[in-house]
């Protein structure tokens, strides 16, 4: 067959088919570029990435495995923080039924009287307020919060006593705790508590070793800072500056809670 012949017998058929096709593509080009088609698009991959979400991407097995090591995970936390933060003793815990402004109001005054009495008794003065805010606190977590940084104060101002203190003073409970470090939020709710403890002529070591002995036997008290001042020759006192870091680990979500 002549292709030249062909060719110039159906040129116009020929080109006019071509032609033809050519527009389609452009046609389904521009519909499939423009908003329309770019709507479409990202519909079937919304929809597509749907249908990966509702499968299962774990089986039971890896399921399993997660829970267990989250539980190791929960228990190792556990123990560093018994390790590390100060225990709450159960007279310091809210009681249930029990409105939390009342049992406040009702501990401290007790303890202030008490604790400051026997001191006295010992021969050591002690900052009446125990670091105490001044006006009372009344919702439960705050009131929670001091009662746990005078559960230290007095564990600390005994120890004191007992070790031959003169003076327990400048007492002070953080109303508000630290919750950011570094600009992130902080995994505990940690409340300072800070003191002095003055010795006159006789060394602080008993006392720094009573308190690292009540840490090896499970009841840490939280030391987050220690100072010891020069000497006061004229006073013959040496002067102790404590910081404490009270807290307790948050509450673990319950199963199936949002995060």
């Amino acid at each position: 067959m002549n292709l030249d012949a062909l060719w110039q017998r159906n040129r116009k058929f020929i080109l006019g088919v071509l032609g033809a096709v050519l527009g389609f593509f452009i046609l389904l080009w521009l519909l499939t570029s423009g908003p329309v088609g770019r709507q479409d698009a990202a519909g079937r991959s919304l929809a597509k990435a749907m249908g990966d979400l509702r499968s299962p991407m774990f089986g039971d097995a890896q399921e399993r495995e997660a829970q267990a090591r989250l539980e190791t995970l929960r228990a190792r936390n556990a123990d560093f923080a018994a390790k590390a933060l100060p225990p709450v003793r159960a007279e310091y815990r809210l009681p249930a039924g029990k409105a939390p402004a009342q049992y406040y109001i009702e501990l401290t005054g007790g303890l202030r009287q008490d604790l400051v009495s026997w001191a006295l008794r010992n021969n050591c003065e002690v900052d009446g307020s125990l670091g105490l805010p001044p006006v009372s606190p009344t919702q439960a977590p705050q009131v929670e919060r001091v009662l746990r940084g005078l559960d230290v104060v007095e564990r600390v101002v005994r120890l004191a006593v007992a070790s031959g203190a003169i003076r327990v003073e400048k007492i002070a409970i953080a109303e508000r705790g630290r919750r950011s470090t570094g600009g992130r939020p902080a995994q505990l709710d940690l409340t300072p508590v800070q003191l002095e403890v003055v010795f006159e002529g006789r060394s602080p070591t008993p006392f720094l070793r009573a308190m690292f002995a009540e840490s090896t036997a499970g009841r840490p008290l939280g030391l987050s800072g220690l100072e010891v001042a020069a000497p006061n020759p004229r006073k013959r006192e040496r002067r102790l500056l404590l910081e404490f870091a009270v807290g307790v680990l948050p509450a673990a979500p319950a199963e199936g809670a949002q995060p």
